[in-house]
């Protein structure tokens, strides 16, 4: 935010992951199981109708159309060259990234474990 102009915009993201990619890197690093998978065409049709819903009333963070697009079979392109060459951002892996958010918010829940799959207590 310090280094260019007011306005421009920029791609942080790495490259393009689908919603059952990141479910299944989840499961990996945490060991807590996917959720059981439902067809990316209910996805879509639930963001067509929340589309329109949220038009006319406040929708609940998480249900607004765009958020349930996500699980859609979609994949959105991204270049984040501009990002690269500019700002001098170095894009972490997937995996690397949510390690990391994981481990943070599994600590903010005050669960036990390591981010090696090893079982997890919910504390009292």
């Amino acid at each position: 935010m310090e280094r260019e102009a007011p306005g421009e915009t920029y791609i942080i993201s790495g490259k393009p992951r689908d919603a059952v990619d990141v479910l299944e890197c989840a499961e990996e690093i945490t060991g807590v199981s996917v959720p059981r998978v439902v067809s990316p065409k209910v996805f879509a049709g639930l963001a067509s109708i929340m589309g329109i819903t949220e038009r006319i009333v406040p929708l609940p963070e998480g249900f607004e159309a765009e958020a349930l697009r996500f699980f859609t079979d979609v994949r959105w392109p991204v270049d984040n060259s501009k990002a690269s060459e500019e700002l001098g951002i170095t894009h972490r892996p997937l995996e690397e990234g949510l390690r990391d958010y994981l481990e943070w918010e599994l600590a903010q829940l005050d669960m036990r474990g390591d981010a090696k799959g090893e079982p997890r207590e919910v504390a009292p």
